[in-house]
């Protein structure tokens, strides 16, 4: 993306900027979303402050427990079932 200027305005009693809607889709932020600000050598970098999702695989990687699958069934009624 190119860069572009974005204008500071005030906001009630502080100041604010707005990201385009292209920025908001290409980074998938949405209302709410939380960013990092970053000042370093006269510079402003924000970053998305998101946890990205973790696949199943990426959660169990490092686990060491047991891994033993049995399946459990019983046709016992243990409520209020209604056949």
């Amino acid at each position: 993306m190119s860069n572009s200027s974005l204008k500071i305005t005030k906001w009630g009693n502080s100041q604010g900027i707005r990201l385009p809607m292209a920025v908001m889709e290409l980074l998938s932020l949405k209302t709410g979303d939380e960013l990092q600000m970053t000042v370093e050598n006269n510079s402003i970098t924000l970053t998305p402050n998101k946890k990205r999702r973790m696949s199943i695989a990426e959660r169990f990687a490092n686990y060491e427990g047991p891994t033993q699958q049995e399946e459990i069934w019983s046709d016992e009624v243990v409520g209020k079932e209604v056949f």
